[in-house]
């Protein structure tokens, strides 16, 4: 999205260094999960396209909501590498109580 804008503009709008937004636009850093939020925001949409996996779906909206993986396994009641299992899909046979935590995360989004 090109909105004529500065970096200088674009970093006051996101609150974080023009460095960081210059890392950003030449791939040599991510966004953060702290910042992804503001960047959904300013944006108005999600850059990354649409997950085509439960586990992108969880990760996608995780970072939408600026959640690390240890805020979310918090908030879900789950230990942390039970997220990163299920955000990788390596969950063949899903416990039907996670499931439902993350089902309930996934339809409150």
């Amino acid at each position: 999205m090109d909105r004529g804008l500065r970096q200088e503009e674009v970093a006051a709008a996101l609150g974080v260094s023009v460095t960081t937004v210059c890392t950003w636009e030449t791939g040599h850093a991510s966004v953060s999960t702290r910042s992804f939020p503001k960047v959904v925001a300013f944006l108005g949409y999600d850059p990354r396209g649409e997950a085509s996996t439960r586990g992108e779906r969880i990760r996608m909206l995780r970072e939408r909501q600026g959640l690390t993986q240890k805020a979310l396994a918090e908030r879900l009641g789950l230990d942390d590498s039970t997220v990163t299992e299920w955000e990788l899909d390596r969950v063949r046979r899903p416990v039907r109580k996670v499931l439902r935590r993350f089902e309930e995360f996934l339809a409150g989004g």
